[in-house]
């Protein structure tokens, strides 16, 4: 498997990696282990050959390759007797190799689902691959585990910032969204999950086209986390949007704004998946020796209330007068 090929693969069968010096995989560009029982082995020792490996032909391409074999196991123009021994031998090495191969991937699907619904596989990546991973500054780190962001393809993180940083990472493309369709006024409210200690440690990014007076509120009785007051302006859609497509009530005002004229808008920000990354995994691969890049900060459901102000039709012919 190349390093294209890893990528391709969804998303909970390349979540965890640790990097590791090439020397440790033997040629081999990635390899797999298994965290089982609090133990760390390599999955092809645990018979698990299609995860270090990739079979040639899919199965469907193999079945039909099979088919095919066996309806013309007799050669179509035989040169002579002992001509057609050997082509009818090589056939039936074929078909059996087939076979074998789609036997082996049956059970590697088999064992490789059994495994990771428990969280377990971790690819090994080559230090010399680091270049087509996006990591955080002083990245990577020796025996630390890194988790796949859900909806950046090439972006890990350490497992102990995968929540604040996902977290992190789709607040700011809502603001940005906000900003784009021209928000004049954006808050935020806590109704449960983190709150305003935790608000502390985002680092919030607003459109550079627009000045804000952005303030942060410690905790008090208050709800309110966030608050940003813009010059608003005529609509747009931002670039390189990875959240949008899986989140409907942002499509939905997206909608309103750009062809119905939406002013306000109030919705609620969630975080409620943790992507399988909880203190039963991080404790699982503490005990095994590895690093989690810091002080493990686990998944707490939360949910924000998003409220604010568009610039009004009047408000911005006004403006561009």
């Amino acid at each position: 498997m190349d390093i294209e090929e890893f990528f391709d693969q969804p998303y909970t069968d390349r979540q965890l990696i640790e990097f590791v010096d090439d020397s440790k995989l033997e040629k081999k560009s990635l390899l797999v282990a298994i965290l089982e029982n609090d133990k760390l082995f390599d999955a092809s020792a645990a018979g698990i050959v299609g995860a270090t490996r990739l079979i040639s032909a899919p199965l469907g391409l193999a079945a039909s390759g099979i088919k095919k074999l066996s309806n013309n196991s007799k050669p179509d123009i035989p040169k002579s007797e002992s001509d057609n021994l050997l082509q009818f031998s090589s056939l039936k090495q074929t078909r059996e190799h087939l076979l074998t191969s789609i036997n082996e991937r049956k059970t590697d699907i088999k064992l490789h689902q059994k495994y990771q619904k428990k969280g377990v596989f971790i690819h090994l990546i080559g230090r010399s691959y680091v270049e087509h991973f996006k990591l955080p500054p002083t990245h990577p780190r020796n025996d630390t585990i890194y988790v796949a962001n859900p909806v950046v393809r090439q972006e890990y993180t350490p497992l102990a910032d995968f929540h604040r940083f996902t977290f992190e990472n789709k607040f700011n493309e809502l603001l940005s969204l906000l900003t784009h369709l021209g928000a004049r006024t954006i808050e935020v409210y806590h109704m449960r999950g983190w709150g305003a200690a935790f608000t502390a440690q985002l680092g919030v990014h607003l459109s550079k086209s627009n000045t804000a007076n952005v303030g942060t509120q410690r905790h008090t009785e208050q709800t309110l986390l966030y608050k940003a007051v813009l010059q608003g302006h005529t609509p747009s859609m931002p670039e390189g949007l990875k959240w949008y497509d899986n989140e409907p009530t942002w499509r939905q005002i997206v909608d309103q704004r750009m062809h119905h004229g939406l002013q306000s808008f109030s919705l609620r920000h969630k975080y409620t998946d943790d992507f399988g990354i909880n203190i039963e995994l991080g404790s699982k691969l503490k005990k095994a020796g590895f690093e989690l890049g810091g002080s493990f900060e686990g998944h707490t459901e939360t949910v924000w209330r998003v409220t604010g102000e568009f610039l009004s039709h009047d408000e911005k012919e006004t403006g561009d007068e």
